[in-house]
C-alpha cells in the first residue's frame, strides 16, 4: 500500500510542472519550485545542506555518482522524491511526510561521528529503492515509527545497518559488515530475499517484535547470532509475539538461529514460528516445538533463554568502534534521469 501511495504521487510530471535547472545553489532552485516542479541538478560538487519545504517537488540529479552534496538533505512537505546523487556527510531524512521516495541514492559519512545516513521519522509513510548507506556511527537506515518499504539497498559498515521501529519491509537487498546488520525493535516488520552477511555481531535481529517475518534470506557469517528473536532487554520485558522466521539459510554464526523469552516479566512469548531453515547451530537446540502450524507455542527453556539473553545485553552495551570508512565505489545510477521530467535545457524532447 505504502508502494502504490508513493506511485500515485510520484508518476509521469503533469502539465503546467516545470523543470528548474540548478545553476550554482540547489537550495536557490528548491526554493523557486512550486508543487510538482523538478529541480534537476547537473554534475558538480555543492557544499550546502538543502531544505525541501514544498509538496511534491522532485530533487534529482543527472548522475548518482558525480552530482555530490556535500551536507545534507531534508525533507519536510509531502511527496518529495530526492534521486540520483550522492550525499557526503549526510543525512538525507524525511520528516512526518507522506509519500515520498528515495531512489538511486548514495549517503555516506565523512565524520565517524555521524549518526544516520537514510532516515525516516515518526509518522512518515514512503519508499527507498537502489540506495547506499554506509559508515555512520548509529545506522545506515533508520525508520522511527515509520511505513515504508526498502528494495534493492547495500547498506555497510555502520554500528546497525537496517534499524526499524516501524513497518519496514525490506526485499533484495545485501547487509554487510556492521555491527548489527538488521534490527528490527517493538514494531512488526519484515525483511525477505535479501543477503545479510560478515556483521560483527547480529545479522537479523527481532527485539520483542510483533508480526516481524524474516523469510527467504541468506545470512552468512555473523558473529554471534545470525537470526535472533527476544524479550526486551528493560522492563516492561516486552515479549515476542507472532513471528515468523521461514526458509532462511543461515550459516557461519556462533548460533545460527535462537529464540528466547518468558524468562522476564509475567507474559510469555506467543506465537512464533520456525519452517524450512537451513542452519547448523540452534539454540534452543531443539525447535521443533515453534514448528509453523503446530498451534501454541511454550516459551523456550529458562537455560537457553539464560544464555541468549546474556549474550545480547552484551552486544547491546558494548561500544561499537567507528573509524571513518573509505568512499563507496560508484553505485548504479538512474538508467534515464530525464524520464517523467518537463523538457528543458537538460533534458530535450524530440
Amino acid at each position: 500500500m505504502v508502494a502504490l501511495a508513493v506511485a500515485a504521487v510520484l508518476a509521469v510530471a503533469a502539465p503546467g510542472c516545470r523543470t528548474i535547472a540548478v545553476a550554482a545553489s540547489i537550495q536557490a532552485a528548491v526554493d523557486e519550485a512550486q508543487p510538482c516542479d523538478w529541480v534537476l541538478v547537473p554534475p558538480g560538487l555543492y557544499e550546502e545542506s538543502v531544505v525541501v519545504s514544498t509538496p511534491t517537488v522532485h530533487l534529482r540529479g543527472t548522475n548518482r555518482n558525480t552530482v555530490v552534496v556535500e551536507g545534507g538533505v531534508d525533507v519536510e512537505a509531502d511527496g518529495v522524491s530526492v534521486e540520483n546523487l550522492t550525499v557526503r556527510g549526510g543525512p538525507v531524512r524525511w520528516g512526518a511526510v507522506r509519500a515520498w521516495k528515495g531512489s538511486y541514492l548514495t549517503v555516506y559519512a565523512t565524520d565517524p561521528a555521524a549518526p544516520r545516513g537514510l532516515s525516516a521519522e515518526a509518522g512518515a509513510e514512503g519508499a527507498w529503492d537502489h540506495v547506499y548507506a554506509g559508515g555512520f556511527a548509529e545506522a545506515g537506515i533508520v525508520c522511527d515509527a515509520c511505513r515504508a518499504t526498502l528494495a534493492h539497498a547495500l547498506v555497510e559498515r555502520n554500528a546497525v545497518g537496517v534499524s526499524a521501529t516501524g513497518r519496514l519491509a525490506v526485499r533484495d537487498s545485501l547487509v554487510r559488515l556492521n555491527g548489527f546488520g538488521v534490527r528490527f525493535t517493538v514494531t512488526g516488520s519484515a525483511i525477505r530475499t535479501s543477503r545479510v552477511e560478515q556483521n560483527d555481531r547480529i545479522g537479523i535481529e527481532l527485539d520483542a517484535t510483533t508480526g516481524a517475518v524474516a523469510a527467504n534470506n541468506v545470512v552468512l557469517a555473523n558473529r554471534t547470532f545470525g537470526i535472533v528473536g527476544h524479550e526486551g532487554t528493560a522492563d516492561p520485558f516486552a515479549q515476542l509475539v507472532g513471528n515468523r522466521i521461514v526458509r532462511n539459510v543461515v550459516r557461519g554464526s556462533r548460533y545460527d538461529l535462537a529464540l528466547e523469552g518468558g524468562l522476564h516479566g509475567t507474559m510469555s512469548s506467543a506465537g512464533n514460528c520456525v519452517a524450512g531453515n537451513l542452519v547448523r547451530t540452534k539454540l534452543p537446540a531443539d525447535l521443533t516445538p515453534w514448528r509453523c502450524g503446530s498451534g501454541s507455542t511454550p516459551n523456550p527453556d529458562p537455560a537457553a533463554s539464560d544464555t541468549i539473553f546474556t549474550l545480547v545485553q552484551r552486544l547491546l552495551a558494548a561500544a561499537h568502534p567507528m573509524k571513518l570508512q573509505p568512499a563507496p565505489r560508484p553505485q548504479p545510477t538512474l538508467p534515464n534521469p530525464c524520464s517523467g521530467v518537463p523538457a528543458s535545457g537538460l533534458c530535450t524532447r524530440h
